[in-house]
Formats: structure tokens, sequence, C-alpha cells
């Protein structure tokens, strides 16, 4: 993970985009009528924003790969208000994990950075959930039974009492085929999860 000084001397060489800026005075309900919505439809995956959209595409590298702390926060912003919305406060939020040596090269999950700025009035857990096996990016298979392989069996559920019987509400930032999200789903409901969902930031 950047230091705050290296972050500061990569701002000054590599100084934010017009694009960046312009997300970053965006609040939550002004990204949810600007930016493009998801017209997806996929079993228990409440998918917001359209990928292919270039502003939306800006949005997720920002908190993917820059750890852009006001994009976490706007991105935390949208998805409690879908939470709102659609969900009870009752849930449990779990972050689709990261494998730990794609942790270690990245230095954060963003999934956790979405869930860091939503209301603590929302149950979460980091720990529960854990990824047990490296996998490629499923976006680089364009092979179905690739992506069903590649990420077959790759999660665990470390702490299964504090999944049991809950209704889990679980956070990603990109949905492709959806095939982690399902495992993942899979995988809490065999350690005895009652119901599993998902928010996504963009499909």
């Amino acid at each position: 993970m950047y230091t705050n000084t290296v972050r500061t001397i990569l701002n000054i060489l590599f100084p934010r985009t017009d694009t960046v800026r312009r997300l970053e005075t965006l609040s939550a309900h002004d990204a949810l009528h600007t930016l493009p919505r998801s017209t997806k439809k996929l079993d228990h995956v409440c998918a917001v924003f359209a990928y292919r959209n270039p502003l939306t595409q800006t949005l997720i590298w920002q908190l993917k790969y820059k750890e852009n702390k006001i994009i976490a926060r706007l991105c935390g912003e949208i998805v409690q208000k879908i939470l709102s919305e659609q969900f009870s406060t009752r849930v449990l939020l779990i972050p689709i994990p990261l494998s730990n040596a794609r942790r270690r090269t990245r230095g954060f999950n963003q999934n956790e950075l979405i869930i860091d700025h939503i209301s603590q009035h929302y149950e979460r857990t980091y720990v529960a959930l854990k990824k047990i096996r490296h996998t490629v990016p499923q976006s680089s298979l364009s092979d179905r039974a690739a992506r069903l392989t590649n990420i077959s069996g790759c999660f665990s559920v470390a702490l299964p009492e504090l999944v049991h019987d809950r209704d889990i509400v679980l956070i990603d930032d990109v949905i492709t085929t959806g095939s982690t999200l399902r495992e993942a789903r899979n995988t809490l409901l065999a350690a005895g999860a009652h119901e599993v969902r998902s928010i996504v930031l963009a499909h």
C-alpha cells in the first residue's frame, strides 16, 4: 500500500484528470442520476451501473487500483442508498475477498473500502469469508467452462458461527458472468447462511 508521501508525489507527477475531479464532486444522488444504470437482470444480484460507460469505468478504476478515498466514500454512499431502498438494516455485509497473493500485490481490498463508508447501522464482517485459492481474473477468461473451473472451490467460510442463519449481502465492485458471486453465495449457504444476495457497482 502506498504511503501518504508516495501518494502525494504520485499526484504531483500524475495529476488527476478532469473526469476524476468531476467524479469526486458527485454526491451519491448525483451519481445515481448521472451514470447510466445497469439493465442486467441477475438472480440474487443488484447491479447499479452499466460498466461500458467511460465514467463508470473511471469510477471503478479509481476505487480498484488507485485506492481513491474520495471515490471509495462515494461508492459506499451509493451502496448504502441501494441498501436502504431494497434491503433490511438487519443484513450482514460481507465483501468479496481477495486472495492473499492479490492483496499483497494491491495492498487493499476495494470491496472493504466500500463497506468502510457504509453506516455502522449495518453489521459487517471482513473475516468470515476467505479466498483460499488464488485465481486469474475472470474477465481474462472468455470460455464459460474455464471461468467455472477457475473459481470453483476458491472460497471458504472461516467462521461459520458468524453467518449461520443470517441474511447476507455480498459487496463487489464489478460483475462479469456472475461466477464469482455464485460461488461465494453457494459457499455461504452451505455454511448455514439463511439467504445471500449481492450488490455490485457495475455490470
